[in-house]
């Protein structure tokens, strides 16, 4: 392992040299620095959250979240995990007749004028039918990247890895013995960040934002989650995240 580290060193050393001397300043610069940010925007953006202090003599960052904090206290239910989001993850079922959702409760409020007089503009000239029609569809779309995006804000690492696990056995699914095994080398690996975890707090997650569904002893992707993993792909989203 060391002779690896000390070669890819080596070619990171060698490869700086030879853009510096090749493109000079600042150009060499720019295509280091533009390397760096693609390679490492996931390191750069958490890093940036937990900055407390930046001067002359250094800067300062926070300790970094725990699990906890990122995706809130492990012994909610499923009625409440999540709840970062003023909007029911798409599919959940509601105990009531009809609901009325809001809005996300952000303060754009010239932004949301914009798009509004856009979409009137859009409209224009159409029958009732095409106007109830073409504003249900991208609404319906609105709620789902928004879904998705609020999720992928929440989720960990390992239960992407998890998702994955399960879409390659769409149609058998996993038997729990399958997922505990999953679950203890997961843990394993993170001790002792998930020490004070269990298999069923971790997975009440997906659970409740509809990625995931058990028949009997047997868990299965549903079709939300497998869409979810395509979406994770066609937006580019970076599947390595903590946990």
């Amino acid at each position: 392992m060391e002779l690896f580290l000390w070669g890819a060193w080596e070619s990171i050393k060698s490869f700086v040299f030879i853009v510096w001397t090749e493109f000079k300043w600042p150009h060499a610069a720019l295509v280091v620095c533009y390397i760096v940010i693609s390679n490492f925007r996931g390191e750069l953006r958490a890093a940036i959250g937990r900055l407390n202090k930046l001067g002359p003599t250094g800067a300062e960052f926070g300790p970094a979240p725990t699990p906890e904090e990122l995706q809130g206290d492990r012994e909610l239910s499923g009625e409440t995990v999540g709840a970062a989001t003023s909007l029911p993850p798409v599919g959940y079922e509601s105990r009531t007749t009809k609901v009325v959702i809001p809005l996300p409760p952000y303060a754009i409020p010239q932004s949301l004028a914009d798009a509004q007089s856009n979409i009137r503009s859009e409209v224009d000239g159409m029958q009732s039918l095409e106007v109830f029609d073409y504003l249900v569809t991208r609404l319906a779309m609105m709620r789902v990247l928004y879904d998705f995006e609020n999720t992928y804000s929440l989720i960990f690492g390992g239960q992407i890895k998890f998702l994955n696990y399960m879409n390659q056995r769409l149609a058998t699914g996993c038997v729990v013995a399958e997922v505990e095994a999953f679950w203890a080398a997961h843990k394993i690996q993170f001790a002792p960040h998930m020490d004070a975890w269990t298999m069923d707090n971790y997975l009440e997650f997906l659970r409740y934002r509809g990625l995931i569904r058990t028949d009997g002893s047997v868990f299965f992707l549903t079709v939300k989650g497998h869409e979810f993993l395509v979406w994770l792909l066609q937006s580019g989203k970076s599947q390595e995240k903590p946990w």
